[in-house]
């Protein structure tokens, strides 16, 4: 059967539910699933971007060689040009070929723009300002999947290369604050706002995993001691906001579960807080945890897939970045070991005792 047909059966059964003051478009139902089918797959889109990229340093190799980058005013104007350039083609035209092209020039403009306004000597901050100012305008007009992903990661990588380059190293835990509270608010409040803001259906998937990739870098930065002088001592208030988000998402788990009995949330709490405790200097190990919890809340698989990875790669770089011995290490894996598989026996029993009554 296809998804055609699924989608047919379904609207049918609607009907023969007689569910009151239901009423239904078949026509745009149907006309709304051919252009949603008409969208390329992850595969196509992530070629495409590799894609646009290897075109745009073809590109700028021509530009450069034809002499382009002994003006900077010429590098500014060329790029705002071509920035409008790759809008209008995307909204003109749906097409992969199309598409490819107006990202290669999304992404030629940004640099051709950057390299001017840096040969212009404008303030690095400015800069950075309106590049998140362009992403934003990007962002919210284009309504497309792979310029909303790039704009996400531009602005949330302007946003972290001004803590950087203004040296306020420690306001990462500010923005990595910011990027737990987006994070939560998409994945648990996801009906709500497809509901109520009719853009951001075509926002939504890009956007969740802008954030999860930019939540999970500004975790592994901090987590990977010696490559920014943060405050070790200030480390903590990262994992902190991890470990509060698990908690706080194991409400909505416990509901699609059917735990509702006080004592075994309680333990469950109990439980996560002990076998999270020893990563209160790797919050990239309890961002992990989150992103798998919250995507196995919403069955998000790509998510899912990333926080698997991530964690295993945490794990790896909490077991060898530790200043403990060997036994230590392995002491507290083990520990960590043990509390997975109580919890996993607790919360088995429970919903078996649960199931029968």
């Amino acid at each position: 059967m296809t998804n055609r047909e699924n989608i047919t059966a379904m609207l049918d059964q609607l009907k023969s539910a007689g569910i009151e003051g239901l009423v239904m478009d078949e026509e745009k139902i149907q006309a709304e699933y051919s252009k949603e089918n008409n969208h390329h797959s992850m595969a196509i889109k992530v070629l495409s971007v590799f894609g646009g990229i290897l075109a745009s340093l073809t590109f700028i190799g021509f530009l450069f060689m034809a002499g382009l980058y002994d003006s900077s005013v010429a590098l500014v104007i060329t790029g705002a040009l071509l920035l409008g350039l790759s809008v209008w083609l995307n909204k003109a035209f749906d097409t992969i070929l199309i598409d490819t092209t107006s990202i290669s020039a999304f992404l030629i403009s940004l640099l051709l723009m950057a390299f001017g306004l840096t040969q212009m000597e404008v303030d690095f901050n400015l800069i950075l300002i309106i590049f998140i100012l362009l992403s934003l305008a990007c962002l919210v007009w284009v309504q497309n999947y792979v310029y909303a992903f790039i704009s996400i990661m531009v602005i949330n990588g302007c946003l972290l290369t001004l803590i950087m380059s203004n040296e306020t190293y420690d306001l990462i835990h500010v923005l990595i604050l910011f990027l737990t509270v987006a994070l939560l608010v998409i994945f648990q409040k996801e009906a709500y706002l497809i509901t109520e803001y009719k853009k951001f259906i075509t926002l939504y998937p890009p956007l969740r995993i802008g954030m999860v990739i930019s939540l999970l870098t500004c975790l592994f930065m901090l987590s990977k001691g010696g490559l920014f002088p943060f405050q070790t001592q200030l480390v903590w208030f990262s994992s902190a906001v991890m470990i509060t988000g698990i908690l706080y998402t194991f409400e909505s788990v416990f509901k699609a579960m059917g735990i509702e009995k006080t004592p075994q949330k309680n333990g469950i709490y109990g439980a996560a807080i002990l076998l999270l405790a020893p990563t209160l200097l790797s919050p990239a190990i309890t961002g992990s945890l989150l992103i798998l919890l919250l995507s196995f809340r919403v069955n998000y698989k790509t998510g899912f897939a990333i926080g698997v990875i991530s964690f295993i790669y945490a794990l790896g770089q909490y077991y060898y970045d530790l200043h403990f011995t060997l036994l230590v290490k392995s002491i507290l894996m083990l520990l960590s070991g043990l509390l997975f598989l109580a919890l996993y026996f607790v919360t088995h029993k429970n919903l078996a005792t649960d199931e029968k009554h």
